[in-house]
């Protein structure tokens, strides 16, 4: 029948009793033979013992691996009331068949005391002595000692009690034994041995939230709160075991939970599988409704979903090497069409690439789409969009990095496009780099602690106007590619919902086409930019400085040619501020900047200040109105 080895090295044998027989629980009914019935329960495999080890099931010849029916003869005696042994009294005597019995009994209850077998044996020996008739030989008394010494020395075999069963217990813990404790830290390893039964891998606790492996779709989902607190709520009324008797059974009560409780059940739990990098090693590739695509440099693979892959989410649609998209390509022929169609077309398949593989902050760079109304930046970002689920899409722009819970929204994101960016100046910051090359930021969500995680989000961002900067640096120009579209697409060459067609019929060809790009940005190890792309940027870019404009504007260069005896002309510090901030800056709707930043960026574009007694003068003049300005 199915047998189990318990945590102690002792046996279980399990039986089905036939319908109409009552088998009571009995303890000791012989030595070393405990007998669990009607209302009784067992610890079952593979709970853990007090003694560190495990309850394992027994291999048997036959693979037997339910409880068979139980012997009559076994059910006779189980059954019968003379079956058990009559404990020993001082003032009475053992006679034949009975003396084994009492001896060892005797020697059990010192063993389970912790006594050993020399003190178990003199024990033993004068029991015999004065209560044994006749008395048993020596030997075979130092037998019983020694078989009893074989025992572990105070860690007697422990039933579990009986699990009273409440209708609000979930179906998991009612399979389950009594809790061995009701603190905050076995309730929470409870929970992870029930997210891992459900999903086949261990949750993980990361970037401020725990996950588990969806097998059915090859992906780790992110586990709210409220439904960690469901699941433990589940554990309301299931025994915990808070004492043992002298006899080494378990007394249990049901487990109360208070909101408290539930909250350090699952902050233990995230403790416990904390893995702050866990999402940093994910495979690169793209989980598909067909399996795994793997994409390196040499090509993609098509793999059976797993775990190890550490992917977030799964794409609707299938990878298939044969698809097309015609329309697509035709499309990116129409918007890009020029000298260099091909490279610009390319740019935005590797961009594509970069998305599906989640590695947009390796290459460090944000994708702006620039152009007027109706000439395709919106098509195409429709189409990109689509190549991602919504639950890996965000629409944070950049000028809102700087904001902790906005900055939120990019964790686990695989695409942030922004339909629209706002024409406010984009402030260039540490902040705003970290987010673009996927460094570690730290961020929070309302009423969320502080979490830290690195933004692994490719950013497309679209916009009419090209917006102002605070930042003239060349590290932060550098995070950026133009794209533009210079075609017009109206009246009869407009075609409306063709974002939406190619979205229904062609994006399978169009995942594949960004696959290729992928591997081909993998390759190269860097995005190859349009020359195009290149004059659009330095156009932005001198667009963007604000002082190199108000400088062109609004002033012109002090007279040189002067004798030496003439001082040197100029205008002081504090005065083209004032006119700058005041006036300029009105006028042009531009946030002003620093003082300090203001002269540091004057000095960038090569006026050198001289100092006064009085001032810091720069060799500047205002121009007279009406004059022309100069660059």
């Amino acid at each position: 029948t199915l047998s189990a080895i318990t945590g102690s090295g002792g046996q279980h044998y399990y039986f089905k009793i036939p319908d109409g027989v009552t088998i009571r629980n009995k303890t000791g009914m012989l030595p070393g033979i405990d007998v669990r019935g009607d209302g009784g329960c067992v610890v079952a495999p593979p709970s853990p013992h007090v003694s560190g080890g495990r309850y394992e099931w027994e291999a048997n010849e036959d693979d037997i691996d339910t409880p068979q029916d139980a012997p009559q003869w076994l059910i006779d005696m189980v059954s019968s009331p003379s079956t058990r042994a009559e404990k020993p009294k001082a003032d009475k005597a053992i006679g034949q068949g009975g003396r084994n019995d009492s001896l060892m009994r005797l020697g059990c209850s010192m063993r389970a005391n912790g006594w050993g077998q020399t003190a178990i044996a003199a024990a033993l020996m004068e029991q015999n002595k004065a209560q044994c008739s006749p008395p048993l030989d020596a030997a075979e008394v130092e037998a019983i000692a020694a078989s009893v010494a074989s025992y572990d020395a105070g860690k007697p075999d422990r039933a579990a009690a009986k699990v009273v069963a409440q209708s609000k217990v979930g179906k998991w813990s009612r399979k389950r034994p009594p809790f061995e404790r009701s603190s905050e830290v076995v309730i929470g390893r409870e929970l992870l041995a029930e997210m891992e039964h459900n999903s086949g891998a261990p949750a993980v606790f990361t970037e401020g939230r725990m996950w588990a492996y969806d097998p059915t779709g090859g992906n780790w989902e992110p586990v709210e709160d409220k439904a960690l607190a469901k699941i433990v709520q589940s554990y309301e009324g299931r025994p915990y075991v808070y004492a043992y008797t002298d006899e080494g059974e378990a007394k249990t009560k049901p487990l109360g939970l208070s909101n408290t409780k539930v909250k350090g059940a699952i902050a233990c739990a995230a403790a416990e599988v904390n893995d702050p990098e866990f999402f940093d090693h994910a495979v690169r590739g793209l989980c598909c409704l067909n399996g795994f695509l793997k994409i390196t440099a040499a090509g993609a693979q098509l793999v059976e979903h797993s775990p190890e892959h550490r992917a977030r989410v799964q794409v609707g649609y299938n990878y298939n090497t044969e698809a097309k998209a015609e329309r697509w390509i035709q499309f990116l022929l129409e918007v890009f069409e020029g000298p260099d169609c091909e490279a610009r077309a390319g740019l935005l398949q590797a961009f594509a690439g970069a998305v599906l593989t989640g590695t947009g902050s390796l290459y460090q760079r944000a994708l702006v789409l620039h152009g007027g109304g109706a000439n395709g930046k919106s098509q195409a970002t429709e189409v990109l969009a689509a190549l991602v689920p919504p639950s890996a899409r965000s629409a944070v722009p950049p000028q809102r990095f700087g904001r902790d819970y906005d900055v939120a929204g990019l964790r686990g994101i695989m695409l942030n496009a922004c339909g629209e960016i706002p024409d406010g100046d984009i402030a260039g910051s540490d902040r705003f780099k970290g987010v673009i090359s996927g460094e570690p930021i730290q961020a929070r969500v309302p009423f969320s602690p502080v979490f830290c995680f690195r933004p692994t989000a490719s950013h497309l961002f679209s916009c009419n106007q090209l917006p102002g900067s605070t930042d003239t640096s060349r590290g932060y120009w550098r995070r950026f590619m133009v794209l533009s579209f210079d075609h017009s697409f109206e009246g009869a060459k407009a075609e409306r919902g063709l974002a939406q067609k190619i979205i229904d019929t062609e994006i399978e060809g169009v995942a594949r086409w960004a696959v290729d790009g992928a591997v081909r940005l993998m390759r190269a190890g860097e995005y190859k930019i349009p020359g195009s792309s290149v004059a659009a940027l330095n156009e932005w870019r001198y667009q963007a400085d604000q002082v190199a404009q108000y400088v062109a504007e609004r002033l012109r260069p002090a007279a040189h040619l002067r004798s030496t005896n003439e001082p040197r002309q100029g205008t002081p510090a504090s005065d083209l501020y004032l006119e700058y901030s005041r006036d300029w800056c009105d006028d042009t709707g531009h946030r002003q900047l620093s003082m300090m930043k203001f002269c540091q960026r004057l000095q960038s574009l090569g006026f050198t200040p001289w100092r006064t007694a009085a001032a810091r003068v720069y060799p500047l003049q205002f121009n007279p109105k009406g004059a022309e300005t100069w660059a």
